[in-house]
């Protein structure tokens, strides 16, 4: 079936290369958030051949900060298009796309392939170096994961079950991050859980401690359910704010 493709004029300071090894922590956070939120089609054309990729990266509007900043990373300037919302409980969408095969073919190199939902799967350390494994993991968070505070404290991602399985351990053998057995929603998609205080500290020191670009949203949200948590199991005092210190 022919993918929907729209021409995209290629800026000449578009980086065609930016995918082809990911070498610093901006290109591994902004991997996570593909295999998040991003979407890669083929334009394929009558003869069957595939002529180049729609790549494109859509968040909600109060997440546009993240989305410019990518944008300049990627394209060199400021591409960002606001969508207004179509129904009366939708939010408007910060997007910007991209046309272009050797970004598309470097991208499906590193996992991050078509119709991705079901078949996502963690990237080796071929394609992600371990020494910017944790950027990847917090460009996946910003985008698929979630944190809050309140009854159920704590923080989740959510993906396929494969991956969240792969992830959990990860996190385990890695971090030492316990999270729950994986629970599917709907058509072998759902979530892993982490709770308590010291879960979700370890969490948030793995991902954000010294990081150079993430979505200022998700990272006050795991904060809030540090802070929460720490409530609920400590006497709150100025020195437990110290000892979680940011």
């Amino acid at each position: 079936m022919k993918a929907t493709y729209k021409r995209f004029t290629t800026n000449p300071n578009l980086n065609i290369n930016f995918f082809e090894k990911i070498d610093s922590e901006e290109k591994a956070y902004i991997l996570g958030m593909f295999y998040a939120d991003g979407n890669i089609a083929p334009y394929i054309n009558k003869y069957g051949v595939v002529k180049s990729y729609k790549i494109r990266l859509r968040l909600a509007i109060k997440d546009e900060q993240i989305v410019r900043d990518i944008s300049k990373l990627m394209l060199g300037y400021d591409a960002v298009i606001i969508r207004p919302r179509k129904e009366k409980n939708w939010q408007s969408i910060a997007s910007f796309q991209i046309g272009n095969k050797k970004l598309g073919y470097d991208l499906i190199k590193l996992g991050c392939v078509p119709n991705k939902s079901a078949v996502l799967r963690m990237p080796t350390f071929e394609q992600v170096p371990k020494e910017y494994y944790r950027h990847f993991v917090r460009g996946f968070f910003d985008g698929d994961g979630h944190a809050g505070a309140g009854k159920n404290a704590g923080a989740n991602f959510t993906s396929n079950k494969f991956f969240c399985e792969q992830l959990r351990d990860f996190l385990l053998q890695e971090v030492g991050i316990q999270f729950s057995e994986f629970r599917e929603r709907k058509n072998g998609y759902g979530s892993i859980y982490l709770s308590g205080k010291d879960n979700t500290y370890k969490l948030y020191k793995y991902i954000y401690d010294d990081c150079q670009i993430a979505m200022a949203r998700k990272q006050q949200q795991l904060k809030d359910a540090i802070l929460y948590t720490s409530r609920k199991e400590e006497k709150f005092t100025l020195q437990l704010v110290e000892k979680y210190k940011f």
